[in-house]
């Protein structure tokens, strides 16, 4: 990542997100330590880090599920502290992530208390925000993205 870094000088910010539910394999490779060497590496090159939390993730298809459920007048949720229970090594991991070079966004906020309040929510009205089980569609990522940009907006006007 660094060499990569050095040799494109225009690069203001670094983002940082994976798939959580994958941290329990990944997390013995990337410890607290090397995260936090990484971002201050970046620091020292002038270098902003925006790491972004999970997204809640469900155990089902979404489309499919809520498709199902719509006959039968059910909707399809997953409370927010069991997100955050089915998060927490990766939560707590990134909370020990401190530096002033960083901007942590938390897309949960958007699903589990933008609609809901402490319930993570799959769609609106109009819109479905996943197009499996974890990944979101295009909606559901311009959510995401619009928090972002306004999360770095922000941090850069500080």
């Amino acid at each position: 990542i660094i060499n990569f870094i050095d040799s494109h000088p225009e690069i203001e910010l670094v983002v940082m997100h994976y798939k959580y539910a994958k941290w329990e394999q990944i997390s013995d490779k990337i410890s607290i330590d090397k995260l936090n060497s990484l971002v201050a590496q970046l620091k020292s090159k002038n270098i902003s880090v925006l790491i972004v939390y999970p997204v809640p993730v469900y155990k089902t298809n979404v489309p499919r599920t809520l498709f199902k459920l719509n006959k039968l007048n059910k909707d399809l949720t997953l409370p927010y502290v069991e997100h955050q229970d089915l998060q927490k090594k990766a939560i707590q991991t990134i909370d020990k992530i401190t530096n002033s070079n960083v901007i942590k966004a938390y897309p949960d906020t958007i699903f589990c208390k933008s609609f809901v309040d402490n319930t993570c929510v799959t769609h609106n009205n109009d819109y479905i925000f996943y197009y499996d089980n974890g990944h979101l569609t295009v909606y559901g990522g311009d959510l995401v993205a619009e928090d972002l940009i306004n999360k770095i907006n922000i941090f850069f006007n500080k």
